[in-house]
């Protein structure tokens, strides 16, 4: 049987699975210290997709405490590896999350290649 759920392009390859962002989005806003997140992914400097979060803190975010909780509740490879603290979700007029934005900040943020 075969689920397709959310859309193509929202759905992360992880080493071959495919796993929908607002899974890793739903942990990391279960955290106490998180109001926010959206996960995606961007290629390491050896071409292979890791998770980054961005993510909109309640206060001070304690990242070493949200990455424990974070590989206790998801797969190894579905633990972000970076999060990057912003005030807001960069989002589109009708308050969707732009994710066209999302791809120019991250780049901006991993260097090139990214």
């Amino acid at each position: 049987m075969l689920v397709i759920t959310g859309r193509k392009k929202e759905t992360l390859n992880l080493g071959g699975e495919k796993v929908s962002p607002r899974l890793i989005e739903e942990v990391l806003m279960d955290h106490h210290s998180v109001r926010e997140a959206l996960a995606f992914t961007v290629p390491s400097e050896f071409g292979i997709e890791e998770v980054w979060a961005l993510t909109v803190p309640v206060d001070n975010l304690d990242e070493e405490a949200l990455h424990r909780y974070c590989r206790e509740r998801l797969l190894q490879a579905q633990v972000p590896i970076c999060f990057i603290n912003v005030a807001e979700l960069p989002r589109t007029a009708s308050r969707k999350v732009d994710r066209h934005r999302l791809d120019a900040m991250v780049r901006g943020l991993a260097g090139p290649g990214a």
